[in-house]
């Protein structure tokens, strides 16, 4: 499955014309498990059993993203978070969608720029080489 959805954000944003880098994974049983129990989740509430990233050159190019996966897939309504425009207090900036993908299955997205990418995973220090 995630091969799958992985080939269709590829093929939508290619035939879109937008340059970008496309990754993808599946999240594991136990941190669904832990998920359920430390959020007091349900298994049906979870968004991000299939989570992918896309990476653009500029913010610009984040929005146009976020309009080829609602063209895509359908987007479920007050799950659509837009941290560019207002980021979080620790300085990241994203923006998240979470979506029914193929066979109703959850799918989020993440969509972002290489910089906003490098803040996301090692911080302000490991962003600026700090």
């Amino acid at each position: 499955m995630i091969q799958k959805i992985l080939s269709e954000i590829e093929g939508r944003l290619q035939e879109a014309g937008i340059p970008c880098r496309v990754s993808g994974r599946e999240k594991h049983l136990y941190s669904i498990y832990c998920k359920m129990v430390l959020k007091e989740q349900r298994f049906h509430s979870i968004m991000d059993i299939y989570a992918f990233r896309v990476i653009v050159n500029d913010s610009d190019t984040c929005y146009r993203v976020l309009g080829q996966m609602h063209s895509l897939y359908k987007p479920r309504p007050g799950r659509v978070k837009d941290y560019i425009a207002i980021p979080k207090a620790n300085g990241y900036q994203s923006l998240h969608t979470s979506m029914i993908g193929p066979h109703g299955v959850p799918v989020e997205v993440q969509i972002r720029t290489e910089d906003m990418d490098q803040m996301a995973e090692m911080g302000v220090a490991g962003a600026l080489g700090l």
